[in-house]
């Protein structure tokens, strides 16, 4: 038997519709056409038997500590080391604030705003005065 979607070919076990065919038109049961292999007996028979590691040849029996490999040396740059962190491609760039003193929608804010300190321009709904 075969079923036409190919999971059963590609799992070993039978799909949904094979299930289906098999309980309606055969008297085995769905276990009988289960692949060798998931059944427990395959599987203790395959790990019935002792796993030895294979020796390896050309491995030496001592380490030459001649041939030992260590690290690089660092060696610090001149200057300042660097403040700014990497930002990747797919961190969202920051959102636009508004600024308490130009009321503008900047990345600024009322400390860092680059219009003069002082009379703060007229705006509608301020909710209060400079005197």
């Amino acid at each position: 038997m075969s079923c036409t979607c190919g999971r059963w070919c590609v799992n070993g076990f039978p799909c949904s519709h094979a299930v289906q065919c098999i309980l309606r038109y055969t008297t085995q049961t769905v276990y009988d056409y289960i692949d060798p292999a998931f059944i427990t007996e395959c599987y203790r028979n395959a790990y019935s038997h002792p796993v030895v590691p294979i020796p390896d040849v050309e491995k030496p029996n001592e380490v030459d500590e001649s041939n030992k490999v260590v690290a690089p040396t660092v060696v610090k740059g001149p200057g300042r080391q660097k403040k700014k962190r990497y930002i990747p491609r797919s961190e969202k760039p920051r959102k636009k604030r508004m600024c308490g003193h130009c009321r503008k929608l900047t990345f600024h804010n009322k400390i860092t705003c680059p219009d003069p300190p002082g009379e703060a321009p007229i705006t509608a709904g301020r909710r209060y005065q400079l005197n």
